[in-house]
């Protein structure tokens, strides 16, 4: 009889002994986002890198440290920002400690994992952050993306733990824009260039450049303080010399306010728009010093 005991008793041990608790009973996890990541101001001519932590919490409620990475990757779209009218913004997610390491390239769904331990009945809240690259243009707005982190547990690699990561960015409108082929004033702050025609000859003509950077379309308001005309700045008999202005062929009416859109150019040399100016034909004009002001106005979308 005891011998009968024996032979039943020892598989019931052994059954117990090669039944081990799973990992995931063990390891309790869960993983939240807290809230979304905005970049606030986004412009592409602005040298500041364009970094927002992307603030997760991993919650280890086991018996047992959790010891994995968390991977991004995506949910759907084309893993951009997307905007107004289609526009669009590339962004990667990097590590917290620096550019140099890319955890995840939505573009190509190149990942990179993020090593993580949580110990036992604790939670670890990592910040790795979002960056958009300088030097895109697109629509003043908002830009939205959605994707997913998830944990990837070392000893259970099929059972990921996710949670949902919302991205957004507001653009911003910025534009540079400066004149070449002018000489500088001496005149004041107000008065930014000159452009000396010299000896006055009917029908003749120069040309400038305005050289404009911006991230999105920008409009131009040409206005001319004396309506298209070179006013004689002495003498009694005063007079007028009349004179036409285009911006890249483009006409522009003198008198009045006259508006032009120039497109979006982030490029470091910028768009140049050759301005054209050409005097009338003119007879019997007093000699003098002929001078008009051209206010241009410009500002992005």
């Amino acid at each position: 009889m005891k011998k009968i005991l024996k032979i039943l008793i020892a598989p019931a041990i052994l059954a117990i002994a090669l039944t081990p608790a799973s990992a995931s009973a063990m390891c309790k996890l869960s993983i939240q986002t807290l809230g979304e990541t905005r970049v606030e101001d986004y412009n592409a001519l602005s040298r500041s890198p364009n970094l927002e932590p992307i603030r997760l919490k991993i919650t280890n409620d086991g018996r047992e440290d959790c010891i994995g990475s968390i991977v991004f990757q995506r949910v759907d779209g084309d893993g951009r920002l997307t905007g107004p009218r289609n526009a669009s913004l590339d962004y990667w997610i990097v590590d917290a400690q620096g550019l140099n390491k890319v955890l995840f390239d939505p573009t190509t769904s190149r990942q990179n994992a993020l090593p993580i331990r949580v110990r036992a009945n604790k939670s670890e809240i990592i910040s790795p952050r979002l960056f958009i690259q300088r030097g895109q243009a697109g629509i003043s707005g908002s830009y939205h993306a959605t994707i997913e982190a998830l944990f990837r547990e070392r000893n259970n690699p099929t059972g990921d733990i996710r949670t949902t990561v919302r991205l957004a960015a507001r653009v911003t409108p910025g534009v540079q824009a400066n004149f070449t082929g002018v000489s500088r004033s001496a005149e004041g702050r107000n008065a930014a260039s000159l452009v000396r025609l010299g000896e006055i000859e009917p029908g003749m003509q120069r040309s400038l450049g305005l050289q404009v950077r911006a991230n999105t379309d920008v409009d131009v308001e040409v206005s001319s303080q004396n309506k298209g005309r070179l006013v004689r700045r002495s003498g009694r008999d005063g007079g007028s010399i009349g004179y036409k202005l285009d911006i890249g062929g483009s006409t522009v009416d003198l008198g009045g306010v006259s508006a032009h859109v120039l497109p979006a150019s982030v490029r470091l040399q910028g768009q140049t728009s050759r301005i054209g100016i050409q005097v009338d034909n003119f007879e019997n004009a007093p000699a003098g010093e002929y001078r008009d002001t051209i206010l241009f106005r410009i500002s992005a979308r």
